[in-house]
């Protein structure tokens, strides 16, 4: 059996666990749809695209050793966000000031690991949308840019 054999390191990387309100946590590795979204980001497949996604999902078995799960670190988030009367709309910040917009504050605590690194494997199973050397390919000239779980966290390898 063939295997794709690739490393996800990050100096700052965000594995999306369950958020509930205002917490955004992180999980210690990622999980399978944070290394098939990285997949469908490098193929250029967008969120629209459900069957796509679907047959990646369906078409690859997928294994992650965790080497490194990196120091947790929790970054605490504050924002102001315009509170207009209903059917009121802003285009630009200074319109919203004008518009005379109330500030609500809005507090949020981010999650992420600290140089996590993980290799993962997948094998193409018989319904496989891709061979596995065009999932090779694809992360050298990424169709979108490619982040560990959040814009924020750029890869550490290429």
């Amino acid at each position: 059996m063939d295997y794709l054999l690739f490393t996800l390191m990050a100096p700052l990387a965000a594995f999306g666990d369950v958020a509930v309100g205002e917490r955004r946590p992180s999980l210690e590795r990622p999980g399978r749809s944070a290394v098939l979204g990285l997949v469908a980001a490098a193929l250029g497949i967008t969120r629209e695209r459900g069957d796509e996604l679907a047959a990646l999902n369906a078409g690859y078995g997928l294994a992650v050793l965790s080497r490194q799960d990196g120091a947790y670190l929790e970054d605490f988030h504050t924002s102001l966000a315009p509170t207009f009367r209903k059917g009121v709309t802003a285009a630009t910040r200074a319109e919203e000031v004008a518009l005379g917009a109330r500030e609500n504050p809005v507090l949020s605590w981010r999650g992420y690991r600290m140089d996590s690194w993980h290799e993962v494997a997948l094998w193409a199973r018989q319904d496989s949308p891709y061979p596995l050397f065009e999932l090779k390919r694809a992360p050298e000239r990424p169709v979108f840019t490619l982040y560990v779980g959040r814009k924020s966290c750029p890869l550490g390898l290429p």
